[in-house]
């Protein structure tokens, strides 16, 4: 998973185990940059699988912990590419208990022609067989849904939409604390913010050159969050561009939180998304946002421009116009953003909604006690 799926399992977990439901994470290797926000109360097992082919290799350990630990009752597996083989064969085995298999989807299926084309069809086979064996389906946007449905010929009556749990009492207690960066201080230009992997799919080298127009009529800075294999490509564009001393790239930060608190503006210019994490995050901090009208997410998030601009993916000259209207407008915000907000992506409301998809009758038995 990429720093938005992360953050959702972690956030998801929080508000599970504060409703009283045990979760265990299974691990290929103790490592990660969340890794030590794992809850304490959490159950951890590594499978100490080497980093090619992971999974492949952990089978073993991973299919003789299933069958020996009778106590779970649901099983996420992530999508990799292997989760059939997970469910084929603990369906395959006996066991006392046999767990419910919810499979989550969080991007649209276009994330495989990034894949090597063998691995492609591993996992497209794979996601194809997964589908029609597990008890339910998830997609974490109506676009995922629409896209997976699509692409893999299964009912769309089937799959169930729930959005991301993202918004907690935790990330608007990090927007708070102090941002000791100089370009966020009081009297310096205005701040643009992006945050995500370095990586094709957030499609930065638009928003630099979208920033360079920007930039020709309003001093402004460029600050991006993250790190990726596409760092060297975006210094050197920058400095093309003659924007180089006015970007940053301080690369993964602990707390952005405090960064989307102070922005002028916050800026999505991905080229296909499930349902972006950043987006939401920086408008539970207050930001105003920019984002592109990818597949999908932003469009349902920002309900189709109600909370903030949209505007065609890979075109810098429109990003930029919509970039330079916020920062002259940045006061321009509806009064009931913050709730929308609140009310759309609160991790607690949303744990509730995975919990009927766990446990069918929960709701009932919620109400009972």
């Amino acid at each position: 998973m990429g720093w938005g799926g992360e953050r959702v399992t972690l956030n998801l977990t929080k508000a599970l185990r504060s409703k009283g439901v045990d979760v265990e994470f299974v691990v290929a290797q103790n490592e990660g940059r969340f890794f030590e926000q794992v809850p304490d109360d959490v159950s951890l097992l590594c499978l100490n699988a080497p980093r090619r082919w992971c999974l492949v290799r952990a089978l073993p350990s991973l299919l003789r912990h299933l069958f020996y630990y009778t106590q779970m009752d649901v099983i996420c597996p992530n999508w990799g590419g292997f989760e059939f083989i997970i469910v084929f064969v603990v369906k395959l085995i006996k066991m006392r208990r046999r767990p419910r298999f919810v499979f989550i989807i969080h991007n649209v299926s276009r994330s495989l022609k990034e894949l090597p084309l063998i691995r492609r069809l591993l996992v497209w086979i794979s996601t194809y067989l997964t589908l029609r064996l597990v008890d339910a389906i998830v997609a974490v946007s109506h676009g995922v849904a629409e896209d997976f449905a699509r692409s893999f010929n299964i009912a769309l009556r089937k799959i169930q939409v729930i959005y991301n749990p993202i918004v907690d009492e935790e990330l608007l207690k990090k927007a708070e604390e102090p941002l000791d960066h100089p370009w966020f201080q009081k009297g310096e230009p205005p701040v643009i913010l992006a945050a995500g992997r370095l990586h094709v799919q957030k499609d930065f080298p638009t928003l630099l050159r979208a920033f360079a127009l920007v930039r020709r009529e309003i001093p402004s800075r460029l600050v991006i969050l993250g790190e990726g294999e596409k760092r060297k490509e975006l210094e050197e564009l920058a400095q093309e561009l003659g924007i180089r001393e006015h970007l940053d790239l301080p690369g993964f930060v602990e707390n952005p939180y405090k960064y989307m608190k102070r922005a002028a503006v916050f800026v999505l210019s991905s080229q296909w998304e499930g349902l972006p994490t950043v987006l939401v995050e920086a408008m539970a901090c207050g930001c105003p946002v920019v984002s592109t009208d990818c597949p999908s997410g932003p469009r349902e998030i920002l309900e189709n421009g109600k909370w903030g601009k949209l505007v065609p993916p890979g075109d810098p000259v429109k990003l930029a116009e919509a970039i330079k209207e916020v920062l002259t407008n940045r006061t321009c915000l509806p009064a009931d953003y913050s709730t929308y907000v609140l009310n759309s992506f609160s991790s607690f409301a949303v744990a509730e909604r995975y919990l009927s998809v766990f446990f069918p009758g929960w709701e009932g038995r919620a109400s009972k006690q």
